[in-house]
């Protein structure tokens, strides 16, 4: 059965059959796939996902301390974080969205920012895969990150501000000699 999440509780609808709607504050539950509706805010704290979350146009997601299985993505978000030692077992993927915050966390396949716009933070964390940024307008910091594949900066303007990285692949573009 479907969840539609507000910050006052939980309510059901079968007709989204196994994906639940955040809206609001959400703490201490476990869901299946996830969608920020457009507009909309969602808080994610200590929340078990078992699928994958969807941010959808002009809504904004923060993940504090909590697991997704599945993948996380966000496109033309109004603002994505991930932070407080959350984890997302497969892909994270951001496209033309406005700002992000993702610090303090692990994610179990690639990052790729694609196309944002506004202030992007990645700090301290953990990514089992690739990191990829590529033609992102505003200041981008890749900073104390541990990168199991390759770091990949390409077409961002300003150049992304990166440093001490541990990158186990290649540095490539931008990023060329980014590790430290």
């Amino acid at each position: 059965m479907a969840a539609f999440i507000t910050a006052s509780g939980l309510a059901t609808s079968p007709a989204w059959a196994e994906r639940a709607t955040c809206i609001g504050y959400v703490e201490d539950i476990d869901v299946d796939d996830l969608v920020v509706p457009q507009g909309e805010r969602c808080v994610l704290d200590g929340t078990a996902v078992r699928g994958n979350v969807r941010v959808e146009e002009g809504a904004a997601l923060e993940v504090r301390g909590a697991h997704i299985a599945g993948n996380l993505q966000a496109n033309r978000a109004e603002r994505l974080e991930l932070t407080a030692d959350s984890t997302v077992r497969g892909n994270v993927q951001v496209h033309r969205t406005h700002e992000i915050r993702l610090t303090e966390s692990r994610i179990g396949g690639n990052l790729q920012l694609d196309g944002n716009r506004g202030e992007m933070r990645v700090g301290r964390n953990a990514i089992a895969g690739n990191l990829q940024a590529v033609g992102n307008r505003g200041a981008l910091s890749i900073g104390q990150n541990r990168i199991g594949g390759n770091l990949q900066c390409e077409g961002n303007r300003p150049a992304p501000d990166a440093y001490r990285n541990r990158v186990r692949g290649r540095t490539a573009g931008q990023c060329d000699d980014f590790e430290g």
